[in-house]
């Protein structure tokens, strides 16, 4: 008896996505606060983080300005997304699709995207350094009073990643069916793909178009279509 179904799925960014990790160390609390992660999460992304913070260089003329870095999360293999991005996404998406029911729960407790480390790939290989890094003057209301600052974030244009999107089954015997359905996701991705993936959505960057690869186990009316198609062949 299968507990999950399987959604494989292709990202294609159209643009560029940027980078959302604070270079800054005095800014990593804040940063975790505002993501709401779980313990699992946040652990997985407080390591993710050290090593990018790590393989990063900045160069020494930047260092020395007033200004906040935000940057990729990078290993050895290269740059890469993080799985609750996605995660993120789709529960922006549900709180907009008013049709599903209970959608925090079932984000929550029924539905997981793997890897948790998510390559960013541009012809098949993987993407090793940012293409570049932008500039922008940022205004911040604070005690009072406005401050002002640079804000420098790495870009990437056009790369592409893949992930799995677990879905728990619920139900029994032939009443038996994932909680999120194939139709579902599908209009969940579509939103997806207008409000982006990664940093600074509100923004426009990150958005995308996603393909639905495969799914597993497969939709057994798509299955007895398949079978009816080959018996007419025959």
């Amino acid at each position: 008896m299968e507990v999950w179904k399987k959604y494989g799925i292709e990202v294609q960014f159209l643009d560029e996505v940027r980078g959302g990790l604070p270079m800054s160390e005095d800014l990593v609390e804040k940063f975790f606060l505002e993501k709401g992660l779980s313990p699992q999460e946040r652990a997985k992304a407080e390591q993710a983080l050290r090593e990018s913070q790590e393989q990063s260089e900045i160069p020494e003329a930047m260092e020395e300005m007033e200004k906040v870095i935000n940057i990729f999360a990078k290993d050895n293999i290269g740059l890469y997304l993080n799985g609750y991005q996605v995660r993120a996404a789709l529960a922006e998406a549900m709180s907009i699709q008013k049709s599903i029911t209970s959608w925090r729960q079932k984000l929550q407790r029924g539905v997981r995207v793997l890897p948790n480390r998510l390559y960013l790939r541009r012809e098949g290989a993987v993407v090793k350094e940012a293409d570049g890094m932008d500039s922008m003057v940022v205004h911040v209301p604070y005690m009072g009073r406005t401050i002002s600052g640079l804000k420098l974030v790495e870009f990437v244009v056009r790369p592409s990643f893949t992930c799995d999107i677990y879905v728990a089954m619920t139900g029994r015997g032939k009443d038996r069916s994932p909680i999120i359905d194939r139709k579902t996701l599908r209009d969940l991705l579509d939103l997806v793909e207008i409000s982006g993936i990664g940093a600074m959505r509100s923004m426009g960057y990150g958005m995308c178009k996603i393909t639905i690869l495969y799914e597993y186990p497969p939709d057994k009316s798509e299955e007895e279509k398949t079978e009816r198609r080959k018996e007419k062949k025959s």
